[in-house]
């Protein structure tokens, strides 16, 4: 019998690389001028070995590449459009690299990748230029059957299989050209059929670095058996400078008498069935199925049951082993995935990842399912035969909903939005939600709203809860929300809403008043007209001038009115709170005999609210204070839902202020989940029970001016509601 040979030769290849430069933004004064040239370096020895494609003609469609020294890119475009232009950049350095055609496949045709990498500075002030060469930058490998072999009416043909795939380009007994391959790991495998029987002999790997040129030299050798299982490579490194000679062990395969056997790879071992749902990561749906082949594969079929792959024209069954292009091109369009060039060979698979990554991409359509079956068969050299069905896909329809709880619109935001998704039928980073208004510029078109969801939710729990926000919105406008799987419009959801009205108090500038006279000589001040249809404001000014004056009694000193206006308001009128002595004398004053001022929003006697169906968050007011002792005064604000008070805020103070200061009271709502029905706004001059009273305090109201036992005094004007 007889010993197989490779000898290896090794040529290494110059080429030369390209640079261009991207102007930056800058003073020209820190400028330089870049202009650039590119040609390429193509080694004699290599085109005396193998046709060398002319990369000169190509080299106006590199892509050229700048990058500061950050590595952030600045520039990129062709040569051709570079090549005559003047490129102002900043000083400073940067790297140029030039690549041209695709540096991850490998084959005979359209598989050249040059490149080129290089380092310049640029200098304030100059015009230089940069010349690079671009040199190729895979490997260039050959295969030449010589002597004997070339004698030989047997079958053979050399795979050479590059990285750690086993993705392999099969060269033939006849082929003559050079292929191109990404640079690293490099295996040689010989397959010989001798006398009906196929023998393998597979090398040691080997590494091949960029712009080297391989070449396998294989020869038999009638000295040597094959049957003994050992075989001998003879490897020849031929470079520019040197050449190295060494032998390699390679590893005879003969039949062995074993069938194929299957290990499938799946999410749910021991089930086929792989519930797949739009939005998916592929990677959370293994469907992949190893095939070892001891007497090495001759035929390996897929069949398919899919309607939806059938109408894109994808063969129900395809042999693997032997695909013609067409075939190949769609399955790999449609993420099936397998060994290449599997004939011979004892390992291989299929892979189908990549088909749950399609479907997760693709929009959710109800009318045309994504299903399919798989199962594949596989025959070897040996007329052995084994077949699974390993993988059934089946599309899940997203099941979610938008809740979407008409008590949480207010006048400028939308609050806690639930979206819900059923658990195992969707992914929740699918879910978009958007919305916009026919009557809002701002929101003419859609706007998203970002959605969030707890990562670490109870994997038992039924649902997913997804939560959102949405602000800046205009008081009493109508808007349209929108809830869609992957941007589908066949999986959308719509709620219609309209914000809440920015409303606010009536008389909140306490201009309208009225008068009337207790015993025709104490003044009584009313914060609204005395024909007004709707009143707002009403005070205890009835309770310090009602009980205390009489025919025994005719002193200012227990009667007398706790609020009325000022013409000196912060803009026009404002209101004036005070408290005033209930019981006394001229003389003395009870402790117990003092009344505080109180403004407030209702009806003295009656109902303390006042009808109203917006939800403020703050409200502002303009204020003056005047104490007496240690008195605090408070402004009070409640939101109300029938006698339910849903939202409250309070602020209270102690310090004189003399001029007008702003005042905000924030409101804090307990219950989101209803609607206003009234607000309540009070402001006390005094938040004790007795506060302090200095006694024969002369006070100007609008009818003149009276003494009486009188306490501090609050001013408010210019109240305003917040949204």
């Amino acid at each position: 019998m007889r010993r197989i040979r490779f000898a290896l030769t090794c040529l290494t290849i110059l080429l030369s690389g390209c640079n261009e430069v991207l102007k930056e933004t800058s003073s020209d004064k820190d400028q330089g001028m870049v202009s650039i040239g590119l040609t390429s370096e193509t080694d004699n020895r290599v085109r005396t070995k193998t046709s060398e494609e002319d990369i000169d003609s190509h080299l106006g469609e590199f892509t050229l590449e700048i990058f500061n020294s950050k590595g952030i890119r600045l520039y990129r475009n062709q040569f051709a459009a570079a090549a005559e232009t003047a490129i102002p950049l900043n000083s400073g350095d940067y790297t140029l690299t030039a690549q041209y055609g695709n540096p991850l496949n490998a084959g005979f045709d359209n598989a050249l990748y040059y490149k080129a990498e290089q380092s310049f500075t640029v200098r304030p002030q100059t015009h230089e230029r940069i010349d690079a060469v671009a040199k190729m930058a895979k490997v260039k490998i050959a295969v030449e059957y010589v002597n004997l072999l070339l004698l030989d009416e047997s079958e053979y043909y050399t795979d050479i299989e590059y990285g750690t795939s086993g993705d392999a380009v099969r060269f033939s007994k006849t082929e003559t050209r050079a292929a191109y391959f990404p640079a690293g790991r490099i295996t040689p495998v010989f397959h010989y059929n001798l006398n009906g029987d196929w023998k393998v002999y597979r090398a040691q790997p080997m590494n091949g670095n960029p712009n080297d040129f391989i070449t396998f030299k294989i020869d038999l050798d009638p000295n040597v058996n094959p049957d003994e299982g050992q075989a001998s490579i003879s490897v020849t490194i031929d470079t520019q400078t040197e050449t190295i000679e060494k032998d390699l062990e390679i590893e005879y395969i003969e039949f062995t008498g074993i069938p194929p056997k299957f290990d499938i790879i799946s999410d749910s071992p021991g089930n086929t069935e792989l519930r797949v749902y739009p939005g998916e990561r592929a990677a959370s749906h293994k469907a992949r199925v190893d095939a070892l082949v001891p007497d090495r594969v001759e035929r390996c079929l897929l069949q398919i049951e899919s309607e939806y792959l059938t109408s894109l024209g994808v063969p129900a069954e395809v042999d693997l082993a032997d695909i013609d292009d067409t075939s190949r091109e769609l399955l790999w369009e449609y993420g099936i995935r397998w060994f290449k060039e599997m004939k011979g060979r004892r390992l291989t698979f299929v892979d189908l990842e990549g088909y749950a990554d399609h479907i997760a991409t693709m929009h959710y359509d109800p009318d045309r399912p994504k299903n399919a079956n798989f199962k594949i068969i596989v025959e070897d050299m040996n007329n052995q035969r084994a077949e699974t069905s390993f993988a059934r896909f089946i599309e899940v329809k997203p099941e979610f909903k938008l809740n979407a709880a008409m008590p949480n619109v207010y006048a400028t935001k939308v609050c806690e939005i639930t979206a819900t998704l059923k658990r195992q039928t969707g992914n929740p980073a699918a879910l978009i939600l958007d919305y916009r208004s026919d009557t809002d510029p701002a929101f003419s078109d859609w706007k998203r709203a970002e959605m969030r969801h707890d990562d670490n939710l109870d994997t038992d729990t039924e649902n997913i809860n997804l939560y959102t926000d949405m602000t800046g919105l205009k008081p009493n406008t109508k808007y349209r929300m929108r809830l869609r799987y992957r941007n589908n419009d066949k999986l959308v959801k719509y709620f219609d809403f309209t914000t809440e009205e920015a409303a606010q108090v009536g008389n909140a500038g306490f201009e309208d008043w009225s008068m009337d006279k207790v015993k025709d000589r104490i003044p009584r001040y009313f914060p609204y007209f005395s024909d007004a249809q709707e009143k707002w404001w009403d005070s205890n000014n009835t309770e310090t001038t009602s009980r205390h004056l009489s025919l025994f009694n005719p002193t200012a000193y227990t009667c007398f009115p706790t609020v009325w206006y000022t013409e000196e308001g912060r803009n026009g009128k404002a209101a004036v709170i005070t408290a005033v002595a209930t019981f006394g004398t001229n003389t003395a004053v009870q402790a117990f005999g003092a009344t505080p001022g109180e403004l407030f929003i209702g009806t003295y006697g009656g109902n303390r609210k006042h009808n109203f169906t917006s939800r403020p968050s703050a409200v502002k007011f303009w204020y003056k204070y005047a104490p007496e002792g240690n008195d605090t005064w408070q402004a009070l604000v409640q939101i109300m839902n029938g006698s339910t008070v849903i939202g409250e805020g309070r602020l209270t103070n102690s310090a004189q202020v003399s001029s007008w200061t702003e005042g905000t009271v924030n409101i804090t709502y307990s219950n989101t989940k209803l609607k206003a029905t009234g607000i309540y706004i009070q402001f006390l001059q005094s938040t004790s029970s007795s506060p302090n009273i200095q006694k024969k305090k002369t006070l100007r109201v609008p009818d003149g001016e009276f003494t009486l036992h009188a306490g501090s005094q609050l001013t408010v004007d210019d109240v305003e509601l917040i949204y």
